[in-house]
């Protein structure tokens, strides 16, 4: 028999993972040909498949594409686990492709935290991974030495809209329908409660991942499989964050300070926890978005989608 998540066009719906536990997945583009990968596209924390429909718009005429919300977010159902942390989520990730019979190759497109996920992803499935594009993505040192979310970056950005000061509301790149679905999944209280409990398991999930020691494998553990490390100008984000909370009077002369202070090498020092994830594979290539901060998949979507199709074009046979 057929499975439909593969052969079907375009297919989306809930799957059962067990009792009371529903992901929304949703699979479009090419029907693969044998050894053809299936993209995954893997959000960072508090993020939800609803910021990504712009690069999975993109993705789709080039790739087969695999689109998903995990628990609590979108339709996917709740989960009572707190903290939630990125092994879990990986493991998640890999129970949903075996449900539904998914296999590899799979490419995967992970941001922020879900550097963290996609790794974890990559122990679970060493073999199936052909390709990652990392869109300025956490790696280990990134959740125990930076300087987010610390309480004077929480007191200087104390009732700032971050869409707004950052530009993603002026310049981003979804239809209004799609930005106004984001808007609402982005204020419910679901998505308030999971986020809650991703940031809650986010700090101990770099430590966890380092135990693993992926970047110090003496031959590279992706060999010459490729991945593209893509930086976005987060530093850019919080220098707009810092200027705005200032105006607004926000935190205390001691908290201003710490948080200049804190930010000042912060470009210097994220693109040396990126560059350091190249390490990963012999064929890696570095670029940058350089008009966007953080959230590329909502400013340069199509910036993301180049680093893909590089990695398509570069798979080992």
């Amino acid at each position: 028999m057929s499975n439909p998540w593969e052969q079907e066009p375009s297919k989306s719906g809930l799957v059962s993972l067990g009792p009371n536990h529903n992901l929304h997945l949703s699979v479009s583009g090419p029907i693969r040909q044998p050894g053809q990968p299936l993209v995954i596209i893997i959000p960072g924390l508090g993020s939800s498949a609803a910021e990504w429909v712009a690069v999975h718009r993109l993705v789709t005429p080039i790739s087969r594409v695999l689109l998903y919300d995990r628990s609590g977010y979108g339709l996917s159902s709740e989960t009572t686990t707190s903290p939630i942390t990125a092994a879990g989520i990986a493991t998640e990730l890999d129970s949903l492709l075996r449900t539904v019979e998914l296999s590899g190759p799979f490419v995967i497109v992970c941001h922020s935290w879900g550097g963290i996920i996609g790794r974890e992803f990559l122990h679970l499935r060493p073999d199936d991974i052909v390709g990652i594009v990392f869109v300025d993505a956490n790696q280990e040192l990134n959740t125990t030495d930076d300087p987010w979310p610390s309480p004077f970056v929480q007191a200087v950005s104390r009732g700032l809209d971050f869409l707004e000061v950052t530009g993603i509301t002026q310049n981003h790149k979804l239809l209004h329908c799609e930005w106004q679905a984001y808007l609402d999944e982005e204020h419910s209280e679901k998505h308030a409660r999971v986020v809650a409990a991703e940031m809650a398991g986010y700090r101990d999930s770099g430590p966890f991942l380092a135990e693993k020691k992926q970047l110090q494998a003496k031959a590279p553990l992706l060999g010459d499989r490729p991945i593209s490390v893509l930086k976005g100008l987060t530093e850019k984000d919080f220098e707009k964050v810092y200027e705005a909370g200032i105006k607004a009077g926000n935190g205390t002369e001691e908290e201003r300070r710490q948080f200049q202070e804190a930010f000042k090498t912060y470009g210097a020092l994220t693109e040396a926890w990126q560059r350091g994830t190249m390490s990963l594979s012999n064929n890696s290539r570095w670029a940058i978005a350089s008009r966007s901060g953080h959230n590329v998949q909502f400013t340069e979507p199509e910036v993301i989608v180049e680093e893909l199709q590089w990695v398509l074009a570069n798979l080992v046979p």
